[in-house]
């Protein structure tokens, strides 16, 4: 069957001339689904100078113009109901311009052809986002597994992301930019008191490499309410004890729960970090303090399963 098109302008026709620079994989059905048209070869009867003029070459610069004829609505829902390999050929495809209009970067913005960072049921369907209003993490960021995050991140682990997000100068988060988010989101409970456990011992195990990175992250640390002491009580490291100090396990005997850090906590890694963030040691010790042990002897005094021995030390 032969095909007429016409030759207007704009012209939505692309040549893929085989002697020329071919179209990469799924791009020719991604043009005639955002209304262009691809041409395999020019009938050799049509010798007109300013052919040229109608149609364009296979190169990214053209598919963008191709797409600016469409309503920017109709192009983002045309785009977001493609399969992940098409979206994935287009986002490759878009990453070879070397340069870009004010125009053909508020279109690459509004693709949802990027992978963002998120838990999904089937790990083995990636969940697509736009560049517009999301976060870029760094290809060399270091993040928590499994991490839920409250802001729309995009997986940058692809050089096309890389290009692209580099192309239209987007913000691309480093760990401990993205900690700061993460830290915002335990304050407003945003994760469940489990997510917040894991994410704290994935914290304290990495606070060196994080410190290096940017020595504010001890300031954010301090004050965080992240250790369960009880049901109701949450607190900080600042306002626990060392567990390692003999002084102190005689002091607080019988008071362990809601003087030092959970079993959860108290690998030498982590009290390391714990001190680094205001872990308190014997010195520490305030009037308030010693006031609370003093009425906890008395009334361990008259319980009978009291072990006097550690009584006495304390």
């Amino acid at each position: 069957s032969v095909e007429l098109v016409r030759l207007r302008n704009p012209s939505p026709i692309i040549l893929e001339d085989e002697s020329e620079t071919q179209l990469p994989e799924y791009l020719a059905d991604i043009i005639q689904k955002v209304g262009g048209v691809v041409l395999k070869q020019l009938d050799i009867s049509i010798q007109h100078p300013l052919i040229k003029k109608y149609i364009h070459p296979p190169l990214p610069s053209a598919v963008l113009q191709i797409m600016e004829k469409m309503s920017l609505q109709k192009l983002c829902s045309q785009v977001a109901s493609f399969p992940s390999t098409h979206k994935d050929a287009l986002r490759a495809f878009l990453a070879s311009l070397t340069d870009a209009s004010e125009k053909e970067r508020r279109i690459i913005q509004e693709l949802l052809i990027f992978k963002k960072i998120e838990k999904s049921s089937d790990e083995s369907v990636p969940v697509f986002t736009g560049l517009k209003g999301s976060k870029v993490l760094h290809h060399t960021a270091k993040i928590p597994p499994g991490l839920r995050f409250s802001i729309p991140l995009i997986d940058s682990s692809d050089e096309a992301t890389i290009r692209l997000a580099n192309l239209l100068k987007i913000e691309q988060l480093k760990s401990t930019d993205c900690l700061k988010f993460v830290i915002q989101d335990i304050r407003s409970d945003f994760y469940s008191y489990d997510e917040t456990t894991q994410i704290m011992q994935w914290v304290l195990e990495n606070l060196t490499f994080l410190k290096n990175e940017n020595i504010d992250v001890i300031d954010w640390l301090t004050s965080l309410k992240f250790i369960k002491i009880s049901q109701e009580k949450i607190m900080s490291a600042d306002e626990l004890f060392d567990p390692e100090v003999e002084l102190l396990q005689n002091l607080f005997y019988a008071e362990e729960e809601i003087c030092f850090p959970p079993a959860i906590l108290t690998s030498s890694d982590i009290l390391h970090s714990l001190r680094q963030i205001g872990l308190k040691n014997e010195a520490n010790l305030e009037e308030s303090d010693i006031m609370r042990v003093a009425n906890k002897i008395e009334s361990l005094h008259t319980n009978s399963n009291t072990d006097h021995e550690l009584l006495l030390r304390k």
